[in-house]
């Protein structure tokens, strides 16, 4: 059994123990933030599904099926720019996290961003300790590119996926990253509780951070006091260098 922690030990862009505003940032590097909350600019949901189940093609993560605390790999399909560095492939965390990098990438025990340790360099759509093996064989993660270059996007899926300590939970939710804007967009479609309260990221880091954990800009780190979290079926959270104006 695992001893989770869920103290966040370092001060937090943008904490709150209520939902955030509709926008936020920047970071030091220029990144800003927008949900799909009042007022403009918003960042409305435009759900992509790549579930097979759901009719989807995407490409099944096998080493994340039946696996908790797992890592696997998948092309870009497009050169993606994050922080001033670029990369073709991402790696994916059973735990609700992307990395450019690889130290770290099973880590299940989430902190507020930022912070040097490992993992860094991360996209963070719902870092919680997710365990898609509770929902074998159903809990799946899915990645697929779409579209025609220069407007391509390499879209990942967390399909059913429960948390660890509500087996019951059903989770799906997607990042989408966009080819020439660089901009990540977070999506969640369908967020389920069962016999506990995670589905609403109270206990979840949602950001994104550098390579070094020197800079990141967060949307939100849970407080400590158990108070309900910003996600809600339909919800969506973009990060972007370039805000659009309202």
């Amino acid at each position: 059994m695992k001893l989770v922690s869920r103290l966040c030990l370092l001060p937090v862009l943008f904490l709150s123990a209520s939902a955030p505003a509709a926008a936020g940032g920047p970071d030091t590097y220029g990144y800003q933030w927008i949900d799909g909350k009042l007022p403009a600019p918003q960042e409305l949901s435009s759900w992509i599904e790549i579930a097979p189940p759901q009719g989807g093609s995407g490409t099944e993560l096998e080493n994340l099926t039946w696996n908790d605390d797992a890592c696997d790999g998948a092309p870009i399909g497009f050169d993606f720019d994050f922080y001033g560095n670029t990369y073709i492939e991402v790696v994916v965390s059973t735990n609700g996290f992307l990395t450019f990098a690889s130290a770290g990438c099973s880590e299940y025990n989430n902190v507020c961003l930022p912070d040097p340790s490992d993992p860094n360099d991360i996209v963070c759509a719902f870092w919680d300790d997710l365990d898609p093996s509770a929902n074998y064989p159903e809990a799946k993660v899915y990645y697929q590119t779409q579209g025609v270059a220069p407007d391509r996007d390499f879209i990942l899926e967390y399909y059913r996926v429960p948390h660890i300590s509500d087996p019951g939970s059903r989770l799906t939710f997607q990042v989408i990253l966009s080819e020439g804007t660089n901009d990540i967009t977070v999506q969640f479609n369908t967020m389920s509780n069962s016999g506990s309260l995670y589905a609403d990221g109270r206990s979840a880091t949602l950001g994104i951070e550098n390579g070094d954990g020197t800079d990141a800009l967060q949307y939100w780190c849970p407080p400590g006091g158990g108070e309900p979290g910003p996600v809600a079926d339909g919800l969506a959270l973009r990060f972007t260098l370039d805000l659009p104006t309202p």
